[in-house]
């Protein structure tokens, strides 16, 4: 009889202590999952995104000041501009791979392949550990060869 002009605050009550209770049980796996991430198998590949979204980038203007702006103008600007000679570099190096293909036949000579090398052929690839003069490096036997 006395709570009965609180029980809408004694449920919230008990919904916060269970809500409470649940966070710090999952605490430790939290805990460990960023140990096997963070430490043992090296961490993130990138700490940070590579683009913000668009809520992002109008929350930053509108904290920014005249000169922030300006300067993230230009930023967005220059990131633009790198990603179309980024496409056209890769379209590039593809048709050169395409000519390339054609003309060694599977089979391409060099004056000098230095260590921590990968070759590829086609789905193969060998790593060089050696420095390697006046190789033939081609296809047999489902294995890339340096002769």
């Amino acid at each position: 009889r006395y709570l009965k002009p609180f029980w809408a605050l004694v449920l919230i009550c008990i919904f916060l202590l269970f809500g409470q209770a649940v966070s710090e049980l999952a605490l430790p796996n939290l805990m460990s999952s960023l140990v096997n991430v963070g430490i043992q198998q090296g961490g993130l590949e990138a700490g940070a995104p590579e683009a913000m979204s668009q809520k992002a980038h109008a929350l930053l203007l509108y904290f920014a000041g005249e000169e922030e702006k300006v300067l993230l103008e230009q930023l967005v600007e220059q990131r633009e501009l790198y990603f179309k000679k980024q496409e056209a570099l890769i379209a590039e190096l593809k048709s050169l791979n395409k000519a390339l293909d054609k003309k060694s036949k599977g089979r391409i000579r060099c004056e000098k392949l230095y260590p921590f090398l990968d070759v590829q052929i086609g789905r193969l690839s060998e790593e060089i550990t050696t420095v390697e003069e006046d190789c033939n490096i081609h296809v047999e036997e489902n294995r890339v060869l340096l002769k």
